[in-house]
């Protein structure tokens, strides 16, 4: 979820607008996307993040596999 935030973060640093974020966690890809009511800590910083995305024209949120998420993998090594 860090991860998500900084990557937000350094998109909106950089005036991207067109931004795919990916995540090998399907719990937190799927919270995000949905977008329903969460009372839940993790809930509430996702809607936190959310916040973070105004200003792109395009923003997916998507799970891939660890092993094809390149940057995570990287960071693993």
């Amino acid at each position: 979820m860090h991860a998500m935030e900084e990557s937000i973060n350094y998109a909106r640093s950089k005036n991207w607008k067109y931004v795919t974020v990916e995540s090998d966690c399907a719990s937190i890809v799927n919270r995000f996307n949905n977008r329903k009511k969460d009372l839940t800590l993790l809930g509430h910083h996702l809607n936190e993040i959310w916040k973070l995305t105004v200003g792109f024209n395009f923003l997916t949120v998507k799970w891939v596999l660890r092993c094809c998420n390149k940057v995570a993998d990287a960071l693993c090594k």
